[in-house]
């Protein structure tokens, strides 16, 4: 019985051996002589064609994009000149127009408030409950006990 399982166990070593040396695996057929790559077929005319835009249309950006960098490159060059020299013009002009863009951007906030608040103010008196007049409500109500305590005593 003991030699029967060492029969079995050599013949087990042997099949997985085999198995491993000879299952696929790509380490045996890396160096195979026999290869399994499938061909592709050769490409068509409309690949062919298609591949001929994308390179033309590549092409064209590249270009499209040397010029525009020369071009600032060249501006930038051409153009430094003339802000040195005008930049004791230009640096309280800009100051001036930040303040004064500041200044209408505020009075227009300003503004929009104020319109709210009247609008607001306004519809509470007419009664239709805008949005927060609950609490308003509620406040009104601690003043007046406030000021009917404050006058009494």
């Amino acid at each position: 019985m003991e030699s029967r399982k060492k029969a079995v166990a050599a013949t087990a070593g042997v099949s997985s051996h085999h198995h491993r040396s000879h299952g696929g695996g790509a380490a045996h057929h890396h160096g195979s002589s026999r290869t399994h790559r499938r061909k592709d077929p050769p490409p068509n005319s409309r690949q062919i064609l298609g591949l001929m835009f994308l390179l033309s249309a590549v092409g064209f950006v590249l270009l499209l994009a040397g010029v525009t960098l020369t071009g600032t490159t060249i501006t930038v060059l051409l153009a430094t000149p003339v802000v040195i020299f005008f930049s004791p013009v230009w640096i309280p002009l800009a100051t001036v127009a930040f303040f004064a863009v500041s200044a209408l951007l505020g009075a227009g906030a300003f503004g929009v408030a104020a319109v709210s608040a009247v609008s607001w103010v306004y519809n509470y008196f007419r009664g239709r409950h805008p949005y927060g007049s609950d609490r308003v409500q509620h406040h009104v109500g601690d003043y007046k006990k406030a000021l009917l305590e404050g006058s009494s005593a």
